[in-house]
């Protein structure tokens, strides 16, 4: 490969990361939006929903740039730079939900300064009595 071709991949790299899917990276103006949904999400669920209900309600909410993972249950947003991307992870219990939190895809400890406090029963390996300034 040529010197043109390089800068060639990386112009089109670059466009492509700028207006091209939401999902593989956060602009600095979609993070608020980004932000907002998750925190949506976050109020809508309620403990003691079952799995079903959990579907029920990303799908009618719409949702354009969080990801449900229903294998492991965690909703991601997209990749932040400095993997600061907020994630919300569900803590299920005989079927139902039992705990909901936010962290960041960096850290289980991470928990947004600005993003809600942890509701219901949460996991010990994502307890975290320290609230970080990750925003």
């Amino acid at each position: 490969m040529n010197k043109n071709q390089v800068i060639f991949y990386l112009l089109i790299f670059i466009l492509y990361l700028l207006f091209g899917q939401s999902y593989i990276a956060v602009l600095p103006s979609t993070k608020k939006c980004v932000r907002n949904e998750i925190r949506l999400l976050f109020y809508t669920l309620e403990i003691g929903d079952s799995k079903k209900e959990i579907r029920q309600k990303i799908d009618s909410l719409n949702l354009s740039h969080l990801h449900y993972l229903e294998d492991s249950m965690v909703i991601l947003s997209p990749f932040e730079w400095g993997i600061k991307n907020w994630i919300i992870c569900l803590n299920i219990v005989d079927e139902k939900l039992s705990g909901l939190m936010i962290r960041t895809t960096d850290e289980n400890s991470e928990h947004p300064k600005s993003a809600p406090p942890d509701k219901g029963n949460i996991c010990e390996e994502w307890k975290t009595d320290e609230i970080f300034e990750v925003d």
